[in-house]
């Protein structure tokens, strides 16, 4: 008996899980779409095609601390970067998304381990503007900066 009751709040445990999981809108979902796209780049073959995939038709902006890439300067710094040290692995943890009307702010942890053996982990803020093809990436920028800028 002790395993039939047992078994009903195993069930219930589960069923009362699945009820409560989170659920995304269609745009929080489009946009972590971009994220993991954004993270397979680093590592892809087709890296630049992918950048086109994702990124704003007109302003784009990716901001390192070696200075801001432009949607034009993005592609050679990038292969730059896959040159000098190649990206072997790219994640990204998402930690909130703020969606108002056609933008969106995403704010995260990456860590990106390199060929050379380097790895490096920071916080991240994306900027996603809706476009009439979809939601797109806008600005990507380390997140100290403007979590600096943000503090009291």
């Amino acid at each position: 008996m002790k395993k039939h009751w047992f078994s009903l709040l195993v069930l219930i445990l589960c069923v009362a899980m699945g009820l409560s999981a989170q659920t995304w809108s269609k745009d929080e979902t489009e946009i972590r779409g971009l994220i993991e796209k954004f993270s397979l780049m680093w590592t892809a073959e087709d890296g630049t095609s992918i950048f086109n995939q994702i990124s704003a038709t007109d302003n784009f902006i990716h901001i390192t601390p070696q200075g801001p890439n432009s949607k034009a300067t993005f592609p050679g710094w990038f292969a730059g970067v896959k040159a000098s040290s190649p990206v072997v692995k790219h994640t990204h943890q998402v930690h909130k998304i703020i969606i108002t009307n056609k933008m969106a702010y995403e704010f995260g942890t990456i860590e990106i381990t390199m060929k050379n053996g380097n790895v490096a982990k920071s916080e991240v803020m994306n900027m996603f503007v809706k476009e009439a093809t979809g939601w797109r990436l806008m600005l990507s920028s380390p997140g100290k900066p403007i979590m600096d800028l943000m503090a009291p």
